[in-house]
This record gives structure tokens, sequence and C-alpha cells, in this order.
């Protein structure tokens, strides 16, 4: 927009970005730390996550977990020994490659959520459904295929620096198998999410 507007312009739409991106940031935190919450419930080794904070009513462990996640991507990706360590290429910082190494998995997740309206009513053909997805199965569909050019789009660009997100992924991996085992063995106190609790 400073093409036809001049400075006036770049500044505006660099105040609605801003303004998109903390809406956007707040949203994926809130909602974030809810999953690894209902995660918390599920999972023996997780049990930390699921409690909820009596006064607040918010997961404080997830929120405090997410947290540090993130802060240790940016300090990781952002420092001169953490870009040596990971052989990242110069000239980007490291806003733009913690960017560009985590947009596959978005968009491999974004990809999974679509495809498991598909799965789901197979599965579930007479479950009662509150919501019914609007010109099913064109819209999803859509969402999907939109999805798999971001990804493919995403990991092209991304390149070898792709590698870092899906590092982090198959950490999972390990963490999920063993909290199956342990499952089975002990339960560490799980604790109820409330019921008046916002989401």
């Amino acid at each position: 927009l400073r093409a036809p507007f001049g400075a006036v312009g770049s500044t505006l739409i660099s105040l609605l970005v801003m303004v998109s991106a903390l809406g956007a940031v707040n949203g994926l935190v809130f909602t974030g730390s809810r999953i690894y919450s209902a995660m918390g419930h599920d999972h023996a080794i997780f049990a930390r996550l699921s409690h909820w904070h009596p006064r607040w009513r918010s997961p404080v462990w997830s929120i405090a977990a997410q947290a540090f996640i993130s802060a240790l991507l940016v300090v990781i990706v952002g420092s001169p020994w953490g870009r040596q360590m990971l052989s990242l290429p110069e000239g980007r910082s490291g806003f733009e490659t913690l960017l560009i190494c985590s947009a596959p998995v978005f968009w491999l997740f974004f990809l999974l959520t679509g495809l498991s309206i598909f799965v789901l009513r197979r599965k579930d053909p007479d479950l009662v459904r509150p919501f019914r997805v609007p010109l099913y199965p064109m819209t999803p569909l859509v969402f999907c295929l939109t999805c798999a050019f971001m990804l493919y789009r995403s990991a092209s660009f991304a390149g070898h620096l792709s590698l870092i997100g899906v590092l982090f992924l198959m950490a999972g991996i390990p963490l999920y198998w063993f909290s199956n085992r342990s499952r089975h063995v002990t339960n560490l106190n799980p604790v109820t999410i409330p019921t008046t609790a916002t989401t």
C-alpha cells in the first residue's frame, strides 16, 4: 500500500496486521492450552497439564508449558549459538526462520483436521451433531485441497528448514508410546475440567 497511498498506507496496513496477529495469538494461546489440558486427561505422563486453577478457571500448567516451549524456540532460532547449532542460513531473522520451519507442520494439522470430518462422518454416521457443515462435502473438500496446496508450497519454500518442525513433531511419537504404556499401569490423579470454564 505504500505505492498508491505513501507512508500513510504502509502504516495503516502494518497496524492492521499487528492487531490481527495479536488477536490470532490470543486465540491460539487460549485454545492451544486447553488442547494440552485435554491431552493431560488422556495421557498419564501429561497429567499435570490437566490441572485447572480453581480461582482463575484456566489450565495454568498448560499455559506455562506453552509459554516455555514458545520462548525456547524463539531463543534457539533467534540466538547466534542456536542458529549455528541448527546450521541455519544467514540473512533471515529468527522470527522469519521460525515461521518458515513451522509452517509445513501448521498446514499439515489443518489438513488432518479437515480430513477428520470425512473420517468421523463415515465412522459415526448416526451421531447427533449440533452443527452440520454447510454444503458438505464441498466445503471441507475445498478446505482440504487448499491446506494440501499450502502444505506443499510451504514445504517447498522451507526446504531443509522444514525438518526442524518435523523433528519437534516426531519427538511426540516416543512420548505418545510411553504414555500409552504407562496408562495401563497407573493413573496420576486426573483433574476434572470445570464445566463453567470458558473455552
